[in-house]
């Protein structure tokens, strides 16, 4: 850092990093449930953090972490230090917007804490034409002396220094022993992008994918696990052995930087006689650093094309995720594929245009009923039946209260800012949407948005994930079979009530809105629902299949990757005419866009892009008039049918507003009869 300016400046130089040391799949898994075993320490005489876990069995291995500062020039100030979550970010906050970066000083919580991180603060004076270098360091190791050293080492005012010119040292060498140029490595790093991570730029076609019938255990027939991301090389060309051995150079790259893939080598080329290409490619592979790779987890798979059915050709392409052809160029070529760059041109041109004006009409907050035992927070009304929150401003409960909303075959669970997630048959094993158990953030997967077409302000009828202002006043109900979320804000009345139906695999989203001015008002509402269709698996939702049914208005996804319910569909509808719709994540929420304010509210309408080989979504937007004082009610329902007739049937069924109010009274009676079946009464109503 230099200060450039004539004034002496003082910053604030602030690390964050979340601690995980378990496996990917168990983190994936449940989060919440791994991090209970970590523990988290303050050396200071190294300035640094260190965590550990604690060992749920003795064959476990013991993992520590650490993470540390070190500084050329002056600090100013003592050193803060952070290692609770939660106190770091603030409940219902992230770190956009973390509470710690509100001029409050970092706590020094170190312990046995239930969300553990790392994070340093150090104040640094600089005069004018001053400069200081800050270095923070994260290290894992497998005991604490050697924790402990690694922090003493890197606590070092030239450890930073020293450390790159190693690296550079380390980087070249490394070059050299695989026999590439520094240009060949960034060719590599960025072929990595396409495999290890979610650009889609390099994957098969939308419609092949669609086109997929095929589940895992087809690939094992390859000797392929389909555990592993897959890189898959197709040859069709006489000279595609360059782009053979560069696929097998990355992988080497890959490998030496720790990072695993399969590379599979498809020989499509003609048959000839003497089978020249397949001769070469064998003794390519018999001749390089990958030869003892052949045919393992993680290494490299010959496959011929011609003794392959063209399901599993069709399947080998869908699970890949980038595949090379050699009649598309070199590698240089077919990593230079642009991807979506004109879709959002097009979101930022119109947000521009739409965030003019953000006027909203005031209205006096909605009444909190009589409460009973009341925290604070909330407290019971309607003699006991129900749960009220009261969501006031940015107050927030202390975790997310949540309700488990369900039939025998099919359920919900929403949370009191409005988050939710949706499964049918096993909670675990085939969830529609994806859950995401952080009581902190309370991040959801599903959501519902209502946009003001007039200003181009938007909200949620829920206290999020769109932020609230401090003057807003939204009410939660809880209460068996059914959440329902009052506000009274933006010139409306909005009521929504969440709840599954009694017998179907169908969840209902009832949203009323009333003017309660005599102008008109004209109003989109979105509803977004993330897809997953499968048990919580990395990359499972990369084989998700979304379709649009003009006729009525739904979208219809499927993944037949997974090896249950494999042909089940689930689908999402409305009961009003959908004007737009997309099933692509990524046109909706925008390239590093959030949930808080999607780049899709930004456009007049969602793009329309369904089919496989998208960040699957189902994203539906239905325009609404109201006149003065007038009063409108919505349906959104979500769930899941036996193919795509039974989803349809079923959409039809309960998409609309009486449907929906039937099914609600249905629900109640239910819960009301089986609760009422037997009342205690004692002298302590807390108790009752």
């Amino acid at each position: 850092m230099i200060n450039y300016s004539s004034r002496p400046a003082e910053i604030d130089i602030t690390s964050y990093a979340e601690v995980v040391l378990s496996p990917p799949a168990d983190d994936l898994a449940h989060p919440a449930f791994a991090k209970l075993f970590l523990e988290t320490e303050f050396l200071a005489e190294s300035s640094a953090l260190l965590c550990h876990r604690r060992p749920r069995d003795p064959k476990e291995t013991s993992a520590w972490a650490m993470h540390t500062m070190s500084m050329d020039g002056r600090p100013h100030g003592v050193l803060e230090w952070e290692s609770d979550r939660v106190r770091f970010i603030g409940r219902g906050r992230d770190t956009d917007a973390p509470a710690a970066l509100d001029g409050r000083a970092l706590s020094g919580t170190v312990g046995t804490v239930l969300d553990p991180i790392f994070s340093l603060r150090q104040r640094v004076r600089l005069a004018p034409g001053g400069s200081a270098r800050v270095a923070f360091s994260t290290g894992l190791a497998s005991n604490r002396e050697t924790a402990q050293a690694l922090a003493h080492k890197y606590h070092q005012p030239g450890a930073a220094a020293r450390t790159f010119a190693l690296a550079f040292t380390q980087a070249q060498s490394g070059l050299r022993h695989l026999d590439i140029s520094a240009e060949d490595a960034r060719l590599f790093e960025r072929l990595a992008s396409r495999v290890l991570y979610a650009d889609e730029s390099l994957r098969a076609a939308p419609d092949l994918i669609a086109s997929n019938e095929l589940s895992q255990p087809a690939l094992w027939a390859h000797g392929i696990s389909g555990d592993l991301p897959i890189l898959l090389v197709r040859v069709l060309e006489n000279d595609d052995e360059t782009l053979v051995r560069q696929a097998l150079q990355a992988q080497e790259y890959w490998r030496l930087k720790g990072l695993s893939a399969d590379v599979v080598i498809l020989n499509e080329h003609p048959i000839s006689y003497l089978d020249e290409m397949q001769t070469q490619l064998m003794a390519l592979l018999d001749n390089g650093p990958w030869r003892g790779w052949k045919h393992q987890k993680g290494g490299v798979f010959l496959l011929r094309g011609d003794r392959m059915s063209g399901a599993e050709r069709t399947l080998l392409q869908t699970t890949a995720r980038a595949v090379l052809s050699g009649d598309r160029g070199g590698l240089r070529a077919q990593l230079d594929r642009s991807y979506g760059a004109e879709r959002t041109a097009e979101i930022e041109a119109v947000a521009r245009i739409d965030e003019a004006s953000q006027a909203v009409v005031a209205l006096d907050p909605i009444p909190v009923p009589a409460l009973t035992l009341a925290n604070g927070h909330g407290g019971f009304a309607d003699n006991g039946r129900e749960y009220v929150i009261v969501c006031e401003g940015d107050r927030e409960t202390p975790l997310p209260w949540v309700n488990v909303i369900a039939n025998e075959r099919f359920g919900t669970i929403v949370t009191s800012s409005g988050a939710a997630h949706t499964w049918a048959g096993n909670s675990r094993e085939n969830r529609l949407s994806p859950f995401a158990p952080d009581a902190v953030t309370d991040g959801t997967s599903e959501a519902i948005y209502i946009r003001d077409d007039a200003s181009g302000a938007m909200w949620c009828p829920t206290p999020g994930p769109v932020r609230r202002r401090p003057a807003e006043r939204i009410l939660v109900h809880h209460r068996p079979g059914v959440s329902r979320f009052e506000r009274r804000d933006h010139g409306l009345s909005q009521t929504l009530d969440l709840f599954v139906d009694d017998s179907d695999q169908v969840k209902c989203s009832l949203l009323s809105l009333t003017n309660e001015s005599a102008q008109p008002r004209r109003l989109s509402v979105f509803l977004y629902v993330q897809l997953v269709l499968g048990p919580p698996r990395e990359g499972q939702e990369r084989y998700v299949v979304t379709a649009y049914d003009s006729e009525s208005g739904t979208i219809l996804a499927r993944n037949p990757y997974r090896e249950q319910d494999g042909c089940s569909v689930a689908f999402v509808g409305a009961s009003a005419p959908v004007v737009s719709a997309t099933g692509n994540r990524r046109d909706f929420i925008g390239r590093n866009g959030s949930l808080a304010a999607p780049a899709g509210l930004r456009a007049p309408a969602l793009d329309g892009q369904f089919g496989g080989g998208h960040d699957p979504c189902a994203a539906l937007q239905v325009d609404v008039t109201l006149g003065g004082h007038a009063t409108e009610q919505l349906v959104f329902v979500v769930g899941q049918g036996h193919d795509a007739a039974d989803a349809l049937r079923l959409r039809t069924r309960h998409a609309s507003a009486a449907a929906a109010a039937a099914s609600l009274e249905r629900v109640t009676n239910h819960w009301n009869q089986t609760l009422d079946a037997i009342q205690v009464r004692t002298p302590d109503d807390s108790f009752d």
